[in-house]
């Protein structure tokens, strides 16, 4: 089968997989269709594995379905970072910038390094706030094994980041809809050109990439040298943005998921 062939016959493998699900997950969700400039949705994990497989996700919150196993994916850079399930929990939990690094340990070792993977699909499904009631902060999609051919994800880690200052505040006539500001910084390694925003690529190079996310959302980019990046990347989280993690009162569900 050609590639197009291929597509055509998932779109059906799809179609018939939504079919089957009860009511209240296919009336809530919509497809999402790769496109030629766009052939590839991303994660960010501490350690990526060989393949992911669609499963439920371990930290979800207290209103997020749980009964469609998927593989947690963004279209682009800015979205994935902010669809990092319990970042500030895991920050204190697995004690990620309470001691600090060891400068000789690795990349791949030292436990504030992320790597940012892309990986080929030709769907995905988007759920709305009834489903994930967080999505319109962080635009998830899922991954879903849909057919035989997609049980299993390969991920290519195209670059690494890290993050060095975290600020999470709720409004008080909406607490639903956190501020969220993070001052990440960002490593593409492979020559490809990989998607910040919807509209804005992001190629080869060290970046600092600082988003304050609203309702309105906005970013600001800046090129920065490899050295910079290296020496950075050995700088545990601030001490104020520690502690304030420390003192975030996790009561409401979506606090869990920023």
């Amino acid at each position: 089968m050609t590639k197009e062939e291929l597509k055509k016959q998932d779109k059906i493998d799809l179609d018939e997989f939504i079919n089957n699900l009860p009511n209240k997950i296919k009336d809530n969700i919509k497809i999402v269709e790769s496109t030629d400039t766009q052939p590839f949705v991303l994660r960010i994990d501490n350690k990526t594995p060989k393949y992911f497989e669609p499963l439920v996700p371990l930290s979800t919150s207290s209103d997020e379905d749980r009964s469609l196993p998927r593989v947690c994916v963004s279209s682009n850079l800015t979205d994935a970072i902010l669809g990092i399930a319990r970042l500030p929990k895991m920050f204190i939990e697995n004690n990620f910038y309470n001691e600090a690094v060891d400068p000789d340990a690795g990349i791949n070792k030292k436990s504030n390094i992320f790597h940012i993977s892309l990986i080929p699909y030709n769907y995905a499904v988007k759920a709305n706030e009834k489903l994930l009631p967080d999505v319109e902060l962080t635009n998830e999609m899922w991954l879903v094994g849909y057919n035989k051919d997609n049980q299993k994800y390969y991920p290519e880690v195209v670059g690494h980041m890290f993050i060095t200052n975290i600020n999470i505040t709720y409004k008080e006539h909406n607490n639903k809809k956190p501020l969220v500001y993070l001052d990440c910084y960002i490593n593409i390694e492979k020559d490809i050109d990989v998607y910040l925003k919807p509209n804005r690529k992001v190629s080869k190079g060290y970046y600092n990439l600082k988003i304050e996310k609203d309702n309105n959302g906005d970013l600001r980019l800046s090129k920065i040298d490899k050295k910079d990046f290296d020496k950075l990347s050995k700088v545990v989280l601030s001490k104020e943005s520690f502690q304030e993690l420390q003192n975030i009162e996790y009561k409401k569900s979506l606090i869990d998921r920023w």
